[in-house]
């Protein structure tokens, strides 16, 4: 197997948590994903891209983890990128 198929299988299982994360943040603004998607891939200028990008950022910086802790900045940081990697 090559260590493409494990760095592959990696991203699949960290983008899980990233994910869910970015759908609590479009539930609680009550937006669905296609929506989201939809209206990024429209925009040729990627003012919707970058806004909702920005929002994200500020939603992770404030969520809060288990034990009601905030999150620790390099999860704050991958999840951003991972979210960031999966609407481009």
């Amino acid at each position: 197997m090559a260590s493409n198929a494990f760095a592959n299988a990696s991203l699949l299982n960290a983008k899980n948590p990233a994910l869910a994360s970015f759908d609590r943040f479009l539930e609680k603004h009550q937006v669905a994903r296609s929506n989201v998607h939809g209206l990024i891939t429209q925009d040729p200028t990627g003012h919707v891209l970058s806004s909702t990008l920005d929002q994200y950022a500020l939603y992770l910086v404030a969520a809060e983890g288990a034990r009601e802790k905030r999150l620790a900045k390099n999860m704050v940081a991958q999840y951003f990128d991972l979210v960031k990697a999966w609407l481009l």
